[in-house]
């Protein structure tokens, strides 16, 4: 884990650059940065009683050539299952 970003009370907890609250308005949105620029962003439910996870990946790679794209997608597959296997043991579910 990179950091925490609390959306409601506006705080860091990590290392993270830059300034991810700029023109947001507070919410109830917690947002875990992975190694790997993945990242995990919760939130409850609007209308039902449960919380959601988005997850977000972006490849490291760069493709340049088309038959470079299938390595590259590889290599994410990779890393969402490393991001997948952090989440699990930070929520205590392992």
């Amino acid at each position: 884990m990179v950091a925490v970003l609390d959306f409601e009370n506006q705080k860091i907890d990590g290392k993270f650059s830059g300034k991810p609250f700029r023109g947001m308005p507070k919410s109830n949105v917690v947002q875990v940065v992975l190694s790997g620029q993945a990242k995990l962003t919760i939130r409850p439910s609007g209308t039902e009683p449960k919380v959601k996870i988005y997850s977000s990946y972006r490849s490291i790679q760069h493709p340049v050539k088309k038959d470079e794209i299938a390595d590259c997608w590889n290599q994410l597959g990779r890393e969402i299952t490393q991001a997948e296997k952090e989440f699990i043991r930070l929520a205590g579910l392992s």
